[in-house]
């Protein structure tokens, strides 16, 4: 019996026509500061990222990194982000609980 996930991206790859996968690594500070007068910013920036790529993405790989270096807050904007892809975006393959702390620059700033 084949993997069901394997199965999911390889649908959704076919119909997009693209093996795309978007990582969704927001960092605050470099965010459009338009997106900082909302009550969850990452959030909003991370939507926004999806519905520029969607048509195009096979998978959406959320860095839980970059959230949770937003303590609590952070963590409710990645439930947020994880529900907008459940919901809206049912056939995309969401990679959870991705996590890169590997000498990258930008979390160290990020104090991760």
């Amino acid at each position: 019996m084949r993997n069901p996930v394997l199965q999911k991206f390889e649908r959704r790859a076919a119909k997009a026509g693209s093996l795309l996968c978007v990582g969704l690594d927001p960092e605050f500070e470099r965010i459009p500061k338009r997106f900082h007068r909302y009550k969850l910013p990452l959030f909003e920036f991370s939507k926004w990222i999806i519905e520029q790529t969607a048509e195009f993405a096979a998978a959406y790989k959320p860095n839980t990194a970059f959230f949770e270096s937003r303590g609590s807050l952070g963590w409710r904007e990645l439930e947020a982000t994880a529900e907008l892809l459940r919901a809206q975006y049912p056939e995309w393959l969401t990679i959870c609980a991705y996590q890169s702390r590997l000498c990258e620059g930008h979390l160290r700033r990020a104090g991760v």
